[in-house]
């Protein structure tokens, strides 16, 4: 409790906006899981669709694998497990005892989090997947309504000091610093004053490089993503701080991300053509 009640008041602290905490517990998903007595082969596939959070995929290897209709709709039901009714809603159908303990220490925590002053920034949400291996209990993520990347991450994780010879049960959580500095940016106010962001994929950094001197050139001010984040990612916070346009380098072409979300390649002369006039839609 101490340790997610700290997240809680770092996201308080940030200058993010609408922040909150989701809580999980992966010994709710184990109980889930484990009830179904699927193949190691199955067991792999679920989890994979799991964390990608593929609902869709999920109910098609249920179903292949004989999954009886109510456990596999309750594990296709995650994602409306979330909020105040959470834990009321999984308790219909999670009979594993692992599960059922897993709902009382969520309710349980919720209960301290409410003494800590927090409870009004902390809310359940089952659907929260995080490593089975490395988490042992309570997990949670901080989010923001400014950006649909998760601030911050952690949990429950007893056996991983063992692994350094000192068997201590533990709890922590890592912050995003990029994603909330991106967060606690002016909406409407481009972080730096960027007329564009500009990424790359492997392979593609000189040019991208050149590209990003050639808008300078022409008196853009520019951003190149140097943190190694997927182009969903970047194009998503360069937008949500108030750059008007994203571009990902790609082998000669640039797909470029207005403003208001259109998406579409372009040559990389037709990129610096459209520039001279910041006025137009650098797409279609």
């Amino acid at each position: 409790a101490e340790i997610v009640a700290l997240a809680a008041d770092v996201l308080g602290a940030s200058g993010v906006p609408d922040c909150s905490v989701s809580l999980g517990h992966v010994g709710f998903l184990k109980g889930m899981l484990g009830g179904l007595a699927l193949p190691e082969e199955g067991d792999r596939e679920v989890r994979a669709f799991l964390y990608r959070k593929d609902f869709v995929g999920l109910r098609s290897v249920l179903e292949r694998y004989g999954v009886p209709p109510a456990r596999a709709e309750a594990l296709a039901g995650l994602p409306v497990l979330s909020g105040p009714d959470a834990i009321r809603e999984a308790r219909r159908f999670a009979e594993p005892p692992e599960s059922r303990q897993a709902l009382r220490a969520l309710e349980d925590l919720t209960g301290i989090l409410d003494a800590y002053g927090v409870g009004d920034a902390v809310r359940v949400d089952l659907s929260i997947i995080r490593d089975f291996e490395y988490y042992t209990g309570i997990v949670f993520e901080g989010h923001t309504s400014a950006l649909g990347f998760p601030l911050l991450g952690g949990g429950r994780y007893d056996r991983l000091l063992a692994g350094f010879g000192a068997p201590y049960p533990a709890t922590g959580f890592a912050v995003r610093v990029d994603r909330v500095l991106v967060s606690a940016s002016a909406p409407g106010e481009p972080e730096g004053g960027f007329d564009v962001a500009v990424g790359f994929v492997e392979g593609s950094r000189a040019e991208a490089l050149r590209l990003a001197g050639a808008l300078r050139a022409r008196d853009l001010s520019v951003t190149v993503e140097i943190l190694g984040r997927p182009w969903e990612e970047m194009a998503q916070a360069a937008i949500a701080s108030g750059v008007p346009r994203a571009v990902l380098v790609t082998d000669g072409r640039a797909v470029v991300r207005e403003g208001d979300g259109r998406e579409g390649a372009i040559a990389i002369a037709d990129v610096l053509d459209r520039a001279a006039d910041r006025g137009i839609s650098w797409i279609s």
